[in-house]
């Protein structure tokens, strides 16, 4: 009796084991909430000032305060990488206005990421997921070489994935993430004017702002 529970409880850890990995291995959905990460960053003060000089930052300070997109990218100062960083880098005031931040992250060391930001003038953190948690919790992990995919997600004040771009390409997360935290401020904007007078111009899709391309 007592060997069959140690086997039923050994085949149950193991399930629970690979169960957890399958989760790990998928990225959070549209409407899910965000894993809470705290890393090791670059720049902390361009995504909250009050935290001037902080080595460190997470999803948690952000919310309630800013809408997060958070690219991650497979290796810094690579090609492809540098160009993806450097079209955030070029647009950056497009998600301003938008009370929006972006954060990049990879698994590379603290030390990599200041070289990449001081080399290509990057105004936005950072973060250093040296020890892959953050990466495997955002289903990010590529098995293929270990490093991040090359995965965005669009998160809201309340900690809320809003939009999720999976295409490996260069192109497309940043005009999609632009647009995607747009739709995001215009929904709030419409949302906390609903009772207000101005509500039938706004729900009038001639009057809606041209917060991007």
């Amino acid at each position: 009796m007592f060997r069959r529970t140690c086997a039923f409880a050994a085949a149950l850890s193991l399930c629970l084991s690979a169960a957890a990995a399958r989760a790990a291995d998928t990225p959070p959905k549209e409407g899910d909430p965000a894993p809470d990460i705290k890393l090791p960053a670059t720049q902390v003060e361009k995504a909250l000032p009050e935290l001037k000089g902080a080595k460190e930052l997470s999803l948690k300070d952000l919310k309630g305060k800013k809408n997060v997109v958070l690219f991650f990218f497979p290796k810094a100062m690579s090609r492809g990488c540098t160009i993806e960083s450097c079209g955030f880098r070029d647009q950056a005031e497009k998600f301003a206005p938008l009370d929006t931040v972006v954060i990049g992250i990879s698994t590379d060391t603290l030390d990599a990421q200041q070289q990449f930001t001081d080399k290509e003038k990057l105004n936005f953190p950072l973060m250093a997921d040296a020890g892959k948690t953050a990466t495997q919790a955002f289903g990010a992990l590529s098995r293929a070489n270990g490093v991040a995919s090359r995965y965005t997600f669009v998160i809201d004040k309340e900690g809320i994935i809003r939009k999720v771009y999976l295409a490996y390409s260069l192109e497309r997360p940043l005009p999609g993430a632009v647009r995607a935290v747009g739709q995001l401020s215009w929904d709030i904007l419409r949302r906390l004017v609903r009772e207000d007078a101005w509500t039938a111009q706004l729900t009038d899709e001639s009057h809606r702002p041209q917060l991007y391309p």
